[in-house]
C-alpha cells in the first residue's frame, strides 16, 4: 500500500497552478493484423479436366480427322472406283478388289442383335448392316483411297459415295462400330448415334469383334 504522505507530496507539486502535469507513457497499442488474404480457387483441377477432355477428344472421339474431313470433304483422287457390291456391313466389292472400310466394324452377316423395347425381337442385325450399306451406295460410283492391306489381303481403304465417306455413313446411321483398335476416326459419330439410340444402339448386340472370336473358338 503506498505511504498517504506520498501522495499529499505529489498533490502538493502537481497541484500548483501552471505545473505540468506528470507525464504518462501511452499504453501500447496492440500490433494490427493483417486481414487474411483470400486464397483463389485452385485453378490447377479445371486445367486438367480441361487437358483429359482434350485428350478425350483426340484419342476416343478421333477430333483432329473429324476438323480435317470437315475441311477437305472428299479427297480429289482416289486409288480405286466403280459400281460397288456389298458383300457384308464392312466389306465392298469393286471389279475384282475386295475392299473393307477402313476403321468401321459392322455385324457379321449370321450375327444377331435383340430389341430393347417391345416389341421384342432378335434379329439379323448383321443383314440389317449390309442392307443399310447397299442403301448408301446404290446408283454411286463409288471411289476410295486405300490404306494397305488386312490380314485376309482385302483392301483397307475410306470410300466415298459422291461426298459421303460411307464408313462416316455406317457409324452415324448406327450400323457399325467406329473401330478404335486400328482408328478413332469415327468415334464422335458413334458417340452421337449411340445418345440417339439409333440402328444397333436400339438394341442388345455383341461388339462384332467379340462375337467373331467367340464364334470362331
Amino acid at each position: 500500500m503506498a505511504d498517504p504522505s506520498d501522495k499529499d507530496f505529489l498533490r502538493l507539486v502537481y497541484g500548483r497552478a501552471g505545473a505540468p502535469a506528470p507525464h504518462r507513457a501511452a499504453a501500447p497499442q496492440p500490433a494490427r493484423r493483417r486481414a487474411p488474404r483470400r486464397r483463389r480457387k485452385g485453378v490447377w483441377p479445371l486445367v486438367w479436366i480441361a487437358l483429359l477432355a482434350l485428350a478425350y477428344a483426340v484419342h476416343y472421339l478421333g477430333l483432329p480427322s473429324q476438323i480435317a474431313d470437315a475441311l477437305n470433304g472428299a479427297p480429289a483422287s482416289f486409288d480405286i472406283a466403280g459400281r460397288a457390291r456389298v458383300s457384308d456391313g464392312d466389306t465392298i466389292r469393286i471389279g475384282d478388289v475386295r475392299i473393307r472400310l477402313d476403321g468401321i466394324d459392322a455385324p457379321e452377316s449370321g450375327q444377331a442383335c435383340t430389341t430393347r423395347t417391345p416389341p421384342i425381337v432378335t434379329f439379323a442385325c448383321g443383314s440389317s448392316a449390309a442392307g443399310k450399306l447397299r442403301a448408301l451406295t446404290q446408283g454411286a460410283v463409288v471411289r476410295c483411297v486405300a490404306h494397305g492391306t488386312d490380314t485376309y489381303g482385302r483392301t483397307l481403304a475410306t470410300c466415298y459415295a459422291g461426298e459421303s465417306d460411307l464408313g462416316r455413313a455406317m457409324v452415324r446411321a448406327g450400323w457399325a462400330l467406329a473401330y478404335r483398335r486400328y482408328s478413332a476416326r469415327y468415334g464422335l459419330e458413334e458417340a452421337a448415334a449411340r445418345l440417339e439410340g439409333l440402328g444397333l444402339w436400339a438394341t442388345d448386340f455383341d461388339n462384332p469383334e467379340d462375337w467373331r472370336r467367340r464364334e470362331s473358338g
